[in-house]
């Protein structure tokens, strides 16, 4: 699958609006097996729903207020700037805005082991 880029960002269509993908650490980086992705998902997006991955992932809010929930059993919480969640390996979540940051976008940063992958 080829996702679009602008300016060196990729950009995954979410129905009418766009989440902003931007991988800051991937395989080349030198950092051994880890991958940090950053996402802005705009105001009256749809909820955002990862891609499967085996490995544990954290998901940390940088801006805005972000409910967080495992597909499989409907746990959810909300995370505001500053938190962090753990994903356990296998699990499917979604990401879903509850408020915006200043800049009018809820800001994450997605943490996973496998370089260059989305998590």
């Amino acid at each position: 699958m080829t996702v679009p880029t602008v300016g060196g960002v990729a950009v995954a269509d979410r129905g009418d609006h766009r989440a902003r993908h931007h991988l800051l650490v991937g395989p080349d980086d030198g950092y051994g097996e880890i991958s940090l992705e950053r996402v802005s998902v705009p105001s009256g997006a749809p909820a955002w729903q990862a891609p499967y991955c085996d490995d544990d992932r954290l998901v940390v809010v940088l801006a805005g207020y972000a409910r967080v929930g495992r597909d499989h059993d409907g746990f959810s919480v909300t995370l505001g700037p500053d938190e962090v969640v753990q994903i356990g390996g296998t699990l499917r979540y979604t990401v879903e805005l509850v408020s915006a940051g200043a800049a009018g976008s809820l800001e994450l940063l997605l943490v996973s082991r496998r370089p260059g992958t989305r998590c």
